[in-house]
């Protein structure tokens, strides 16, 4: 899997875009890239609420995205015990 980052401007602004505008950048993805979404973890690791959450809204939002033959998968993947941020994946099958 190869990780890809936003522009450098999209980043600057990642906080104000929708989850139309992320699918409209995710559907440029070549198949086998992926992109992170950061999350605050500090208080409870293992909460996915948030993420899911916006799982949700990329698929209101038109991405077809989720488990089996979806065009995009997603993983949550555990921190380190003393970590503080967690990553949602997002990634083109």
């Amino acid at each position: 899997m190869k990780y890809r980052d936003l522009s450098d401007d999209i980043m600057d602004i990642m906080d104000g875009l929708t989850p139309k505008d992320v699918v409209t950048l995710l559907e440029k993805f070549a198949p086998g890239e992926c992109w992170q979404k950061s999350y605050l973890c500090a208080a409870n690791p293992t909460d996915t609420r948030e993420m899911t959450d916006y799982v949700e809204r990329l698929k209101r939002a038109g991405l077809d995205v989720g488990h089996g033959n979806c065009e995009f998968g997603y993983r949550m993947p555990l921190p380190d015990k003393k970590a503080t941020m967690r990553y949602l994946e997002i990634y083109r099958r």
